[in-house]
């Protein structure tokens, strides 16, 4: 039994029973080491988005905002309204608008687009 956990990778794997500190794992296709390296320090920025709302808007020229959200989204298997990001990217969706970062989230917040910033 012990030749099929060592090939399955599982021998010697376990943690001591009294650890109660949670095990930080990558859930993205490419690994953001950076975002790793926060959340393990627990100093993560995770700003939230409302989908929703973003997709009511009249503009056409959120299009490529929604489908960037929508893919974080379907990615993650959620359905929730509210899409939380990294930091980071908020840097690529106020790229996508041409605007600054700081413009950006001035002018979702005024939209109600980026409800948190926590």
């Amino acid at each position: 039994m012990r030749w099929l956990l060592r090939l399955l990778g599982i021998e010697g794997s376990r943690k001591p029973e009294s650890s109660t500190e949670p095990t930080l794992k990558e859930r993205r296709a490419e690994p953001d080491p950076v975002a790793l390296a926060a959340a393990a320090s627990g100093s993560t920025s995770r700003p939230g988005l409302d989908l929703e709302r973003l997709k009511a808007l009249p503009s056409g020229a959120y299009q490529p905002l929604t489908e960037y959200l929508t893919y974080i989204q379907v990615k993650r298997g959620e359905t929730e309204s509210l899409v939380f990001v990294r930091a980071s990217d908020i840097d690529a969706l106020a790229a996508l608008t041409g605007e600054s970062r700081e413009n950006f989230v001035k002018e979702f917040k005024r939209l109600g687009v980026l409800i948190s910033m926590n």
